[in-house]
């Protein structure tokens, strides 16, 4: 998502060239190998008090920022924290629409064959019990499931595999980066995966 904004100070001025850091509340997460961290994602405010990338010529509005629950420091004063909440499409929203004090555990969900952890849809393997966190893969018109092995406990993830879009679950394709409807079809024991092609930005 990409996220703009302009900072200004008690008195109504922009707080110019300030460095505005955004630290992912969702890492650190663990995996067999070890612990995985997500960096700081830092940029300094234009002479506006705006969220930009770039300086000059090549500045532009806001900043890319993946799926997760953001602490966000402004400059080096240590009142000005405050906390965000991202979601996982490509929309672009101004940073006082994600301000937030909902706590890690509202980023998850459980429901008795899935779950979603760190902003990722998984699925219960019936016979071992594990959680296997599910993809698309392949290019236009030869799309298949990518099922990562599963873990018994928080899976090593990167980014966000799936969205919902007028409430309707879409799973992303590593391969094209774009985003499939998957459902279920056919008689009891002859279930199929279906997934929506072309997939959609």
């Amino acid at each position: 998502m990409r996220v703009t904004g302009t900072f200004l100070d008690a008195n109504d001025q922009p707080r110019a060239g300030e460095t505005l850091r955004f630290l992912n509340e969702t890492s650190p997460q663990a995996d067999v190998l070890g612990v995985i961290t997500a960096k700081i994602v830092e940029t300094t405010l234009n002479a506006d008090g705006e969220i930009v990338t770039g300086a000059g010529e090549d500045e532009e509005a806001g900043i890319i920022l993946e799926q997760g629950r953001y602490l966000v420091h402004v400059g080096f004063n240590k009142r000005d924290w405050f906390r965000i909440l991202v979601d996982g499409t490509d929309d672009t929203a101004d940073i006082k629409t994600l301000l937030t004090d909902q706590e890690q555990d509202d980023l998850d969900a459980d429901g008795v064959n899935f779950r979603v952890k760190s902003g990722h849809l998984q699925i219960r393997n019936k016979t071992t019990g594990a959680w296997h966190t599910i993809n698309i893969v392949g290019e236009p018109g030869a799309e298949q499931l990518d099922i990562e092995p599963g873990m018994y406990s928080d899976p090593l993830t990167v980014g966000s595999n799936y969205r919902i879009v007028d409430n309707v679950l879409q799973i992303r394709n590593k391969t094209t980066g774009l985003f499939h409807t998957v459902e279920l079809f056919g008689v009891p024991g002859q279930e199929q995966w279906e997934v929506t092609i072309p997939g959609s930005d």
